[in-house]
């Protein structure tokens, strides 16, 4: 019996690798980054970064949830430091959104199920 599942898997196998439905992913675009193309010249530090485009339409769309919110996003990653101690470059790592909303009552405001499910979608 123990025979006849590693025939059974063995052939499985064979012919998962020869199906011609299965493609092979394109090739990735190159990473964008500020960043010098040598990385050796760099002394990397911790940095944030603003990002002011992302941060006016996460806000509107914020607003439209609760008019008087606040919301901003900013990159978290490293800066590239060159010897001469000017940065070289910036490399994101994640993106933060902070949000800020008012509530009179916090019980209130984490029962509008409809609230958070928006703020979930978008983020």
């Amino acid at each position: 019996m123990k025979k006849i599942f590693h025939v059974l898997l063995f052939l499985a196998l064979v012919l998962s690798a020869c199906s011609i439905s299965v493609s092979s992913p394109g090739p990735l675009p190159p990473a964008t980054s500020d960043a010098p193309p040598n990385p050796q010249e760099c002394g990397y530090q911790w940095a944030n970064k603003d990002l002011p485009e992302l941060s006016k339409s996460f806000q509107g769309f914020i607003q439209r949830l609760q008019p008087e919110a606040q919301a901003n996003a900013y990159a978290f990653g490293e800066n590239c430091m060159l010897a001469d101690g000017s940065i070289g470059g910036f490399s994101a790592m994640e993106t933060d959104f902070n949000i800020t909303l008012r509530a009179h009552d916090l019980t209130t405001l984490l029962s509008n199920r409809a609230t958070i499910k928006r703020l979930s979608i978008f983020i």
